[in-house]
């Protein structure tokens, strides 16, 4: 199954405040006073703001393992653009819209036999950048980290020059791919960080071939949604 979110609009909720100035000899004070709703609307925006720390997790738990030399792809975090650098620049709100979708994602993965795959794209806050996040459930794996892992992080390839192909608005790609975790008693993370401001007709031939098989954001089953994302919850 394959999902698009083709719109995770920003917006803003701007909360009102009221200026009293009261001079008092040459000291000027000012006080700020929130209408009781927006006292509320931020009390609001804290408990949202909880669903957006797995997206914190993921990056926390990402540097730690390329500490320990576990993560593999493109995505070196160390040096240059890569894909944490550009996970880290989402604000809060937009954090939160990504994890509620990523963890949608995983629990609705399909309760099928065989092997099966989940792909998703998210947009990101920043205009021309998205997210493709892939889910692998492969039975028998009889080699992770030589065989398996190798070849994730090549289907992971595919999925984002794939999607690049599909919205040839979007400038930079990051792929993050996992094990399925309805069904692994493990997991590790593959990123990658795909650079598409120069997209090149021979990029987007060998994308098209790749593809061709795998059709990543063609199958019969692609959803689009479009959702928006805002910084303060309504109060109802």
């Amino acid at each position: 199954m394959d999902t698009v979110l083709s719109g995770c609009l920003p917006g803003f909720v701007f909360k009102e405040r009221y200026l009293f100035y009261c001079q008092n000899a040459s000291k000027i004070t000012v006080f700020s006073v929130f209408l009781a709703a927006n006292a509320a609307q931020f009390k609001a925006k804290k408990a949202a703001d909880k669903g957006s720390y797995f997206w914190d997790e993921l990056i926390q738990m990402t540097c730690a393992n390329a500490l320990g030399g576990t993560v593999f792809g493109n995505a070196n975090i160390f040096n240059g653009p890569n894909a944490i650098y550009e996970m880290a620049k989402e604000p809060r709100f937009m954090r939160r819209e990504l994890s509620r979708r990523m963890i949608e994602a995983i629990n609705n993965f399909p309760e099928a036999p065989g092997n099966m795959r989940h792909v998703l794209f998210m947009p990101s806050f920043y205009k021309g950048k998205g997210y493709v996040f892939l889910q692998l459930k492969i039975d028998k794996i009889t080699d992770y980290e030589n065989d398996y892992r190798p070849k994730r992080r090549k289907l992971l390839d595919i999925a984002c020059g794939s999607a690049k192909n599909m919205l040839k608005e979007f400038q930079t790609i990051v792929g993050i791919a996992i094990d399925a975790p309805k069904f692994s008693k493990r997991n590790s993370e593959d990123f990658i960080f795909m650079d598409c401001s120069k997209w090149s007709d021979k990029e987007k031939v060998y994308y098209e071939d790749e593809n061709q098989i795998l059709n990543f954001f063609k199958s019969s089953s692609l959803r689009t949604e479009i959702r928006t994302a805002v910084e303060f919850p309504k109060i109802v």
